[in-house]
C-alpha cells in the first residue's frame, strides 16, 4: 500500500501544482476522495437487485474496505471516518446505476456523462436528454422505458441459416 499511497500523494501534489484542480483545494480532501472512490470502485456488487442493499454492503464489503482504508492510512494521513462514508455512498450509488437504473442518483450520472465533449449528440438533443432526465420528465422515462421492455419491438430474431 505504500506504493498506492505514494502514487495518489505525487497526483494529488501534481494536480495542485498545475492547476487541474481548483486553486483552494485541500490537499487532504482531495485524497479522501480519490482513496474513497478507489476502494468504492473495487468493491463487489450483487448480481442481483437486493432487498436491503446497506445489509447486502455491510456484511459482504465493509471489511474490506475498512481493511484497504486503514492499510492506506499508516501511509497518508487520511480522514478515515470520511473515507469510509464517502466510500459506501459511492458505493451505493454504483450498486443503484446497475439496479435501479431511473433512481435519481442513476439519471444524475447519465446526465454527468451528457456532458461530456466526446459525446456524439448534437448539443441541442443533449439538451432535451438533460431535460427528460429531470424532474416530472423522469416518470415518463421510466414508463415509456417499461413499455418497451414489455413490448415485444425491442424483440430480436437470429436466423441460424
Amino acid at each position: 500500500m505504500r506504493k498506492v499511497a505514494k502514487v495518489i500523494n505525487d497526483w494529488v501534489n501534481m494536480a495542485i501544482r498545475e492547476k487541474r484542480v481548483p486553486e483552494n483545494t485541500n490537499q487532504g480532501h482531495l485524497a479522501t476522495v480519490i482513496v474513497a472512490a478507489s476502494v468504492a470502485y473495487r468493491l463487489p456488487l450483487p448480481s442481483g437487485p437486493v432487498m436491503r442493499p446497506d445489509e447486502w454492503y455491510l456484511q459482504h464489503c465493509l471489511s474490506g474496505a475498512e481493511d484497504a482504508i486503514g492499510q492506506i492510512n499508516e501511509y497518508l494521513v487520511l480522514n478515515v471516518s470520511e473515507v469510509d462514508k464517502i466510500a459506501r455512498e459511492t458505493w451505493k450509488m454504483r450498486y443503484r446505476i446497475l439496479h435501479n437504473p431511473f433512481s435519481e442518483q442513476a439519471l444524475h450520472a447519465l446526465l454527468c456523462s451528457l456532458e461530456e465533449a466526446e459525446y456524439e449528440v448534437a448539443p441541442v438533443y443533449r439538451e432535451w436528454l438533460c431535460v427528460f432526465g429531470k424532474g416530472p420528465c423522469q416518470s415518463l422515462m421510466m414508463r415509456v422505458s417499461e413499455e418497451m421492455n414489455e413490448s415485444s419491438v425491442l424483440a430480436v430474431e437470429f436466423d441460424d441459416a
